[in-house]
C-alpha cells in the first residue's frame, strides 16, 4: 500500500513539472513574438551610434585615423573597408590607482574580436602600459590598431565593474 502511495506522489510530481515546462514555454514564446526590433541612431561629433535593442548590439560608425570609444559589446565598424572590431573584455587591470605611489604603474589589458572582409582575426589582447606616454598599437592585415586609453582610472580600493569601461582606440590603413 506504501509503495503504491510513493509511486502515484511521483507521477504526480512529475506531471506538475512537466505542466510547469510547458506553461514556461508558452510564456516565453508569447513574450518573444511580442518584442518588436527597436532601431535608433544617436549621433555624435565623429561617431555615429546605432543601437538595436533587440539583438544588444551597439555599433560605432568610424573612419581611419579617427579616435573612437567602445564599452564592452560595442562593435567599431570601417564601412568601406569591411572592417569590424569589437571590445570583448577587459582581461586584466593592474594600473596603479591615482592616490597612491607604486613601483610599477601598472598595465590594462583588454580582449578584441576583428574581422575584416569577413575573415576573422578572432580574440587578440591589446596591453596598455600605464606609463607609456605612446600608445601601444598593433598590426592586423594591413591595419594599425592603436590602444589610446582606458576609463575610468582606478582610484584607490574603488572596483571597476566591467560595464563602466570605455576604451579609446584608431584604425589606421598601412597598404
Amino acid at each position: 500500500m506504501l509503495f503504491n502511495s510513493v509511486i502515484v506522489k511521483s507521477q504526480l510530481f512529475i506531471n506538475l513539472v512537466l505542466a510547469l515546462i510547458i506553461l514556461n514555454s508558452i510564456f516565453s514564446f508569447n513574450c518573444q513574438a511580442s518584442q518588436s526590433v527597436d532601431r535608433s541612431i544617436i549621433f555624435y561629433p565623429q561617431q555615429t551610434i546605432q543601437i538595436d535593442r533587440h539583438q544588444r548590439n551597439i555599433l560605432v560608425d568610424t573612419d581611419f585615423k579617427t579616435s573612437f570609444q567602445l564599452r564592452i559589446g560595442q562593435t567599431a565598424i570601417i564601412k568601406s573597408e569591411s572592417f569590424e572590431l569589437k571590445f570583448l573584455n577587459v582581461v586584466k587591470d593592474s594600473r596603479c590607482p591615482k592616490e597612491l605611489n607604486c613601483f610599477e604603474s601598472g598595465q590594462i589589458e583588454i580582449a578584441v574580436e576583428i574581422i575584416v572582409k569577413d575573415r576573422s582575426y578572432g580574440n587578440l589582447q591589446i596591453i596598455h602600459n600605464a606609463s607609456h606616454k605612446n600608445s601601444e598599437t598593433i598590426k592586423v592585415d594591413n591595419y594599425l590598431i592603436k590602444f589610446v586609453k582606458a576609463e575610468p582610472y582606478p582610484q584607490n580600493t574603488l572596483r571597476i565593474k566591467a560595464s563602466d569601461y570605455v576604451i579609446t582606440l584608431m584604425v589606421s590603413y598601412i597598404g
